[in-house]
Protein backbone atom coordinates (compact mmCIF):
# COMPACT_ATOMS: atom_id res chain seq x y z
CA UNK A 1 0.00 0.00 0.00
CA UNK A 2 1.12 3.17 -1.13
CA UNK A 3 0.76 6.24 1.02
CA UNK A 4 0.44 9.78 -0.49
CA UNK A 5 3.04 12.57 0.99
CA UNK A 6 0.12 14.08 2.35
CA UNK A 7 -1.49 10.99 4.48
CA UNK A 8 1.85 10.07 5.60
CA UNK A 9 2.76 14.09 7.23
CA UNK A 10 -0.90 13.53 8.44
CA UNK A 11 0.15 10.24 10.34
CA UNK A 12 3.63 11.87 11.64
CA UNK A 13 1.82 14.59 12.91
CA UNK A 14 -1.13 12.53 15.21
CA UNK A 15 1.88 9.81 16.02
CA UNK A 16 3.83 12.95 17.61
CA UNK A 17 0.66 14.32 18.90
CA UNK A 18 -0.52 11.02 20.74
CA UNK A 19 3.25 10.40 22.00
CA UNK A 20 3.81 13.70 23.69
CA UNK A 21 -0.46 13.56 24.97
CA UNK A 22 -0.15 10.32 26.57
CA UNK A 23 3.43 11.23 28.06
CA UNK A 24 1.60 14.69 29.44
CA UNK A 25 -0.81 12.31 31.02
CA UNK A 26 1.70 9.57 32.65
CA UNK A 27 3.66 12.77 33.89
CA UNK A 28 0.38 14.65 35.36
CA UNK A 29 -0.99 11.30 37.10
CA UNK A 30 2.04 10.21 38.76
CA UNK A 31 2.67 13.12 39.62
CA UNK A 32 6.48 12.50 38.78
CA UNK A 33 7.58 15.93 40.02
CA UNK A 34 6.44 15.03 43.50
CA UNK A 35 8.36 11.22 42.82
CA UNK A 36 11.27 13.20 41.88
CA UNK A 37 11.57 15.35 44.86
CA UNK A 38 11.02 18.71 42.66
CA UNK A 39 9.63 20.85 44.95
CA UNK A 40 10.30 19.13 48.36
CA UNK A 41 13.28 19.73 51.33
CA UNK A 42 14.70 17.12 53.22
CA UNK A 43 15.17 17.75 56.98
CA UNK A 44 16.54 15.82 59.73
CA UNK A 45 14.62 16.38 62.81
CA UNK A 46 16.61 15.32 66.54
CA UNK A 47 14.23 14.09 69.15
CA UNK A 48 14.96 13.04 72.63
CA UNK A 49 12.05 10.52 72.08
CA UNK A 50 10.34 8.96 68.81
CA UNK A 51 7.16 9.46 71.03
CA UNK A 52 4.96 6.92 68.92
CA UNK A 53 5.97 8.30 65.33
CA UNK A 54 6.15 5.81 62.38
CA UNK A 55 6.77 6.58 58.93
CA UNK A 56 4.70 8.34 56.55
CA UNK A 57 3.59 10.43 60.15
CA UNK A 58 2.20 14.09 58.87
CA UNK A 59 4.46 16.74 59.61
CA UNK A 60 2.09 20.31 59.49
CA UNK A 61 2.65 23.62 60.12
CA UNK A 62 0.35 25.73 62.07
CA UNK A 63 -1.99 22.91 61.49
CA UNK A 64 -2.03 23.12 57.65
CA UNK A 65 -0.22 19.32 56.55
CA UNK A 66 3.36 20.45 54.20
CA UNK A 67 5.23 16.93 54.55
CA UNK A 68 5.37 13.81 55.94
CA UNK A 69 7.74 11.95 58.15
CA UNK A 70 10.33 9.22 55.61
CA UNK A 71 12.11 7.31 58.46
CA UNK A 72 12.52 7.22 61.77
CA UNK A 73 15.62 5.75 63.54
CA UNK A 74 16.96 5.31 67.16
CA UNK A 75 20.42 6.91 68.20
CA UNK A 76 22.39 7.12 71.19
CA UNK A 77 20.84 10.31 72.36
CA UNK A 78 16.83 9.23 71.31
CA UNK A 79 15.88 9.52 68.01
CA UNK A 80 16.25 10.75 64.30
CA UNK A 81 13.20 11.42 61.92
CA UNK A 82 14.03 12.23 58.21
CA UNK A 83 10.89 14.91 57.44
CA UNK A 84 9.95 15.65 53.42
CA UNK A 85 8.63 19.19 53.52
CA UNK A 86 6.97 21.13 50.64
CA UNK A 87 8.35 23.87 49.69
CA UNK A 88 5.23 26.23 49.77
CA UNK A 89 4.26 27.85 52.16
CA UNK A 90 7.51 29.18 53.19
CA UNK A 91 8.86 27.92 56.29
CA UNK A 92 11.70 29.70 58.38
CA UNK A 93 14.22 27.81 59.65
CA UNK A 94 14.18 28.73 63.27
CA UNK A 95 11.25 26.58 64.39
CA UNK A 96 10.26 24.38 67.46
CA UNK A 97 9.18 20.52 66.52
CA UNK A 98 7.19 18.70 68.60
CA UNK A 99 5.29 15.12 68.19
CA UNK A 100 1.98 15.55 68.97
CA UNK A 101 -1.45 13.68 68.79
CA UNK A 102 -4.26 13.57 66.68
CA UNK A 103 -6.59 12.73 69.81
CA UNK A 104 -5.78 10.87 73.26
CA UNK A 105 -5.03 6.90 71.44
CA UNK A 106 -4.86 8.42 67.55
CA UNK A 107 -1.71 8.62 65.65
CA UNK A 108 1.42 10.97 66.24
CA UNK A 109 2.64 13.83 64.03
CA UNK A 110 5.17 16.13 63.87
CA UNK A 111 3.73 19.89 64.70
CA UNK A 112 6.33 22.64 63.52
CA UNK A 113 5.62 25.41 65.25
CA UNK A 114 7.23 29.18 64.92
Amino acid sequence: MVLTRFVRNQLIIFTIASIVGVAVMIFSYMQLPTLLGVGKIKVTLELPAAGGLYRFSNVTYRGVQIGEVREVTLTENGAEAKLILDTSPKIPADLQAEVRSVSAVGEQYVDLRP
